[in-house]
């Protein structure tokens, strides 16, 4: 028995494709923890910190951070974990 062909432009979409809303989420949290370290940088006052610590350790705490806020934000757009999306309503 023949398998019939299937048009292509009625095919169901790929199982990794992500809603658009989460793109949105997604590409709106990198522009607005960009946003907030320029921000930061521009109007910190981390002069008695990186006295008192030295300059390797503000730009280490910076890194660390920038870091988890990116790990989260990849987290929920990405892998969909669901306790990371429900502590993301805290900050």
């Amino acid at each position: 028995m023949a398998v019939p062909m299937t048009d292509p432009s009625t095919t169901v979409p790929a199982v990794n494709e992500r809603p658009r809303s989460v793109v949105w989420f997604e590409g709106l949290m990198y522009l607005i923890l960009i946003g907030g370290l320029a921000f930061g940088t521009v109007h910190s006052d981390s002069r008695p910190f990186i006295a008192k610590y030295g300059l390797a350790a503000h730009v280490g705490v910076l890194v660390i951070g920038f870091g988890l806020y990116v790990l989260a934000i990849w987290s929920i757009a990405r892998r969909r974990i669901g306790w990371v999306r429900w502590h993301s309503l805290e900050y």
